[in-house]
């Protein structure tokens, strides 16, 4: 069963929040009912207030012994101080010995009138103790916990009143009213998931939109559609990989025409040599032109030509692959450079051009390279200088040495590249037709193979416009660190 991503987001939202109600429920109504316990335990201690003030006068009057004498008049007490308030003492109780039994009982019988349960309650949970603690009167439970109110007269503790801490609710309306909060709080939970349910559907579509633009473009691409564009909707990751994926798409495309682009000039550049050699050998069969040892090496020149073509359309093949096969070692590439600059000197001269060589390297520093390849490059661009540059003229051949790169220069005197052309140069079977003129049978491949040569050797190769009116190809090596 395939289950959306819309879905599962939105699950994972709705999950989430219900297990934080949850909890949270859970915990609400654990600290609110301690909460409000404690709460009514200090409410019943502000009730025993007047009650310590008529317990004072009592020990003032007659110390603890009627309380020790008849334990009745610690209710009948306790029920006349929970009618009083702070502003209004308890009365009746502070009489000669002689008169008190008599009038306590009437008032004992009207204590338990109006509130017998409050005074019970209190009762079950008050006990009075002497300054040493002991127990005067009332009842003490085992491991329950107390409460403990000094009694102070002149300044001396002369007793303490305990009052046993609650641990539940005794009364309907202390209960009804915990329960109408655990309502409350219930309604609000279940507003919160209601509310939580929109917007998690709302969010997950707003999350999944840029998804489902990429969705589209992907299957753009692969009908076909290699210039498809998706909307950017924001700045985040998401945003972040529709920008990537619209360059990707941009990259493809430009590739997809390069490669046809590269197909044509291939066709093209084969099928010149090849009606070339047609028309040759078609006219030595029908007897118009003799086959004669300049035919010959006419023909021998274009097979030349096809080969070398053909030997350079593998090289790049096998660069573009990365299969090609390095022989990389330890070596002086300024050296290198020198001993292609002496192979070059006699054809350069030989075409009327000179040669100015300036090395500033005295170091003799190492780069790993494979010599063979290196050549390969350098004989390259002068073979290109050679083909391209104007005759009589000069070619410069500098080498500048930092710290950490060589830096190899080759450039002549004209004629020129224009600048927006400069890119283009590295291109395969790329020439400026215009400007520098094909005088030799090259294949158009050197640039881009030197290019993919030096590139895999961790080094650079760019074009420029030369300030002695030509062309100037620079190529960094850099050393071993």
């Amino acid at each position: 069963m395939r289950i959306r991503l819309l879905y599962k987001i939105s699950a994972a939202f709705l999950l989430t929040v219900t297990i934080v109600l949850i909890l949270t429920g859970i915990f609400l109504r654990q600290v609110l009912h301690q909460n409000f316990v404690e709460f009514l335990s200090k409410s019943d201690a502000e009730q025993l207030v007047p009650f310590q003030e008529s317990l004072i006068e009592e020990y003032q009057q007659f110390s603890w012994s009627r309380l020790e004498k008849y334990p009745d008049l610690w209710l009948a007490m306790l029920s006349e101080g929970l009618r009083s308030t702070k502003n209004a003492k308890p009365q009746g109780y502070f009489m000669k010995d002689s008169l008190f039994l008599s009038q306590y009982r009437q008032k004992y019988m009207d204590s338990l009138g109006p509130h017998p349960r409050k005074v019970l309650r209190f009762a079950e949970r008050t006990f009075l103790l002497n300054q040493d603690r002991h127990l005067i009167t009332g009842m003490i439970i085992a491991k329950e916990k107390y409460r403990l109110i000094p009694l102070q007269s002149s300044g001396e503790t002369i007793g303490y009143l305990g009052i046993q801490k609650r641990k539940k609710l005794n009364n309907p309306i202390e209960s009804q009213f915990i329960e109408q909060q655990y309502k409350l709080f219930s309604l609000v939970g279940l507003g919160v998931f209601s509310l939580t349910v929109l917007v998690a559907f709302l969010l997950s579509r707003h999350l999944l939109a840029p998804i489902k633009d990429l969705t589209h473009g992907t299957k753009q691409i692969r009908r076909g559609n290699l210039a498809a564009q998706i909307r950017v909707r924001s700045r985040d990751e998401l945003g972040d990989l529709a920008v990537d994926f619209n360059n990707m798409a941009l990259t493809l495309d430009k590739n997809e025409q390069e490669r046809k682009k590269w197909i044509s000039d291939i066709s093209h550049e084969l099928r010149t040599p090849l009606a070339i050699l047609r028309g040759e050998v078609e006219a030595a069969q029908d007897g118009i032109r003799p086959l004669t040892a300049e035919t010959l090496s006419s023909l021998s020149a274009e097979i030349g030509y096809l080969e070398k073509m053909v030997l350079d359309l593998h090289e790049l093949t096998l660069l573009d692959a990365g299969t090609m096969r390095f022989n990389v070692s330890k070596q002086n590439p300024v050296s290198i450079f020198e001993k292609v600059l002496k192979m070059y000197q006699p054809r350069l001269e030989k075409t009327e051009m000179a040669i100015e060589v300036q090395i500033e390297a005295i170091s003799k520093k190492l780069a790993n390279v494979d010599e063979y390849r290196l050549m390969q490059v350098f004989s390259n661009v002068l073979e290109n200088t050679l083909k391209h540059a104007t005759k009589p003229g000069i070619v410069y051949a500098t080498v500048i040495e930092n710290y950490s790169t060589a830096i190899f220069s080759i450039e002549d005197t004209g004629p020129g590249v224009d600048l927006g052309l400069l890119d283009k140069l590295f291109d395969r079977l790329y020439r400026v037709d215009l400007s520098r003129k094909r005088l030799g049978s090259g294949s158009g491949l050197g640039l881009a193979i030197s290019k993919s040569i030096i590139e895999a050797q961790g080094g650079s190769i760019v074009a420029e416009k030369s300030e002695k009116g030509g062309l100037k190809i620079k190529i960094t090596i850099p050393f071993i660190s």
